[in-house]
């Protein structure tokens, strides 16, 4: 019973040293983006909005500082975890659920590199289809909503950018 229990207080110290060292980094890389989004050429496209070039990569930098400084709230707080996963539970773990970061890295390269060519709608709806596959757990997978759900997202988007804010994309083989 003991040794049990110093496994869970072992592996709370862990997951708080993770909330530190995880929010530390995050938030360096936070200031490191607002800073360097200062740098951004000014743009603000065709329209008089209040949207320009630089709008986007600060609230993203922004984001990223306020979860960052969440987790080192928690860290700081003592704020009580749950209990550490066990063995049985991480070797019970589907095998998707362990590829699913290593698979959105491999399907992002291909994305960003043919957005230019084939263009920001083709290339999205491909994207946004595969990684529903790659993140929805084996047997609940749609592929016709997935489908369906892609084209939608990823038309809605580029219209809503180059309409609305008058932010061009790739228009790529289609064209638009």
């Amino acid at each position: 019973m003991n040794l049990k229990n110093d496994n869970k207080e072992r592996g709370t110290h862990m997951r708080k040293t993770k909330d530190l060292v995880t929010g530390l980094a995050g938030m360096g890389l936070a200031i490191f983006y607002l800073l360097s989004a200062q740098s951004i050429a000014f743009f603000e496209g065709t329209g008089a909005t209040a949207l320009n070039s630089r709008t986007l990569p600060v609230f993203w930098g922004i984001c990223l500082a306020l979860l960052s400084a969440l987790l080192l709230l928690r860290y700081f707080r003592g704020a009580k975890l749950e209990a550490p996963d066990s063995g049985e539970e991480k070797a019970a773990q589907p095998r998707k659920a362990k590829i699913a970061v290593p698979a959105t890295f491999v399907l992002l390269a291909p994305y960003v590199l043919l957005m230019k060519s084939v263009g920001f709608v083709l290339t999205t709806i491909v994207y946004l289809f595969l990684q529903t596959l790659v993140l929805t757990p084996k047997g609940k997978t749609r592929i016709w909503f997935a489908a369906a759900l892609s084209a939608v997202l990823a038309v809605g988007i580029y219209l809503i950018f180059s309409r609305l804010l008058n932010v061009p994309l790739p228009a790529g083989i289609l064209a638009f």
